[in-house]
């Protein structure tokens, strides 16, 4: 269900603190009497699935042969965190987790079913400068969970090894640097280093964030139902009563979708693939927006090939049907709420979607490849050919891009 109606935030300042000590070994924690409607603590089952999630241990892969860097998640945290707090250049404000661990941690479904970590640092970004030394920090840590000889390394090549994607936004409105791991599972961890940015979330169920520094306060001390560490968790989305009821009863609620970014017709299809639902009349104006904004991101064929494909890499590498089911609800939706385009670019893309699709079901059903069967499939008046190859990360010759399909 589409929740279209702003939600009156309360902006008054924190309440009067006090001082709770908590039984244990735990140190002492600064607790406000009461939370407003968008932020609660977590609970104790919360707070074990998310220390369990960042103590996890994790093998971060490196391309040019370099040796995979084996941490846990909050070992990487901690150790980036005091480098950006010894910076006198840079001043931290918080460490918070985001994104579908957020969700995980907070849903009743004990299903793991996220393939990213995405990481949020709160930081002053005043110049370029500033993102220049954010990178530096984040390849010194990584250099120092290095088991091999690290002094005649060079930066470029960890960077180059380590760092899959790097992406910077400063404008008026955004001021932002994401750079992003993988591991030996191909899962994404995404730091993203926040001075200001316009939209944090897309839809109700992905707009929680979750402090971080309780739990490194704590390291390794054990936890118990009347010995834990008070974590806090906020939805950008509105009460966060709410936002959980969504992501629990699986409701597809947004606002202000027409500040959502292209990316966000992706997230929307993704989550009708996965079985939530859209119950309100006003999803099919909510769908035109996404797909406008789509189009107005991505104005190239090529361009809106290579989301499409590397949302598919991120997000749903391991399940062939539920891509399937991903690129058929991407189809209905395109063509039936897409009213910016020029006839020619919109069976362009849709004949891009059905290549893919059809190229899938082949793979799927072990068939063999058959071309007139395939040019058949595809609109004769805007044919377009796609290089086939082996799903991977990395360079940008290994991403499917369009060339024009000479007619037969």
């Amino acid at each position: 269900m589409f929740i279209l109606r702003g939600y009156a935030l309360e902006n008054s300042k924190a309440q009067e603190s006090v001082t709770v000590k908590l039984r244990g070994a735990l140190p002492i924690s600064k607790m406000p009497v009461s939370a407003s409607a968008s932020r609660k603590p977590l609970t104790f089952k919360q707070c074990e699935k998310l220390s369990a999630v960042m103590r996890e241990p994790v093998q971060l892969s490196g391309k040019n042969r370099f040796p995979v860097i084996e941490l846990e998640m909050i070992e990487l945290v901690s150790a980036l965190r005091q480098h950006l707090i010894d910076d006198p250049t840079l001043s931290l404000d918080g460490v918070k987790l985001n994104g579908s661990v957020a969700s995980y941690v907070l849903s009743q479904d004990n299903t793991r079913d996220f393939n990213d970590i995405d990481l949020i640092f709160y930081v002053s970004i005043k110049s370029e400068i500033a993102i220049h030394r954010i990178k530096d920090h984040v390849i010194s840590v990584l250099k120092e969970f290095m088991t091999t000889s690290k002094e005649y390394i060079d930066n470029k090549d960890v960077s180059a090894a380590f760092l899959f994607k790097m992406f910077k936004l400063c404008d008026n409105s955004n001021c932002w640097s994401l750079l992003s791991l993988c591991d030996v599972d191909n899962r994404s961890i995404d730091l993203k280093f926040i001075d200001k940015m316009k939209r944090k979330y897309e839809f109700s169920i992905d707009s929680f964030q979750i402090e971080l520094e309780p739990l490194l306060s704590i390291c390794r001390k054990p936890m118990s139902p009347e010995c834990f560490p008070v974590v806090w968790v906020e939805s950008l989305f509105g009460p966060i009563e709410d936002s959980i009821r969504h992501l629990n009863q699986k409701i597809i609620a947004t606002k202000c979708v027409e500040e959502i970014r292209g990316g966000g017709l992706l997230k929307y299809c993704h989550l009708l693939a996965r079985k939530y639902n859209t119950v309100s009349k006003d999803y099919f104006e909510v769908q035109k927006y996404m797909c406008s904004r789509f189009f107005i991101d991505f104005p190239k064929i090529s361009s809106q090939s290579q989301a499409i494909w590397n949302y598919m890499l991120n997000h749903l590498k391991y399940d062939n049907e539920i891509q399937l089911l991903f690129l058929s609800i991407l189809l209905s939706v395109i063509k039936a709420s897409t009213v910016c385009l020029m006839n020619l670019e919109r069976r362009e893309i849709i004949s891009w979607i059905e290549y893919i699709r059809f190229c899938m079901n082949f793979q799927t059903n072990k068939s063999v490849y058959c071309s007139k069967a395939l040019s058949a499939s595809i609109n004769h008046t805007s044919q377009t050919e796609f290089r086939a190859g082996r799903l991977k990360r990395g360079t940008e010759s290994e991403i499917i891009a369009p060339k024009q399909l000479k007619r037969q």
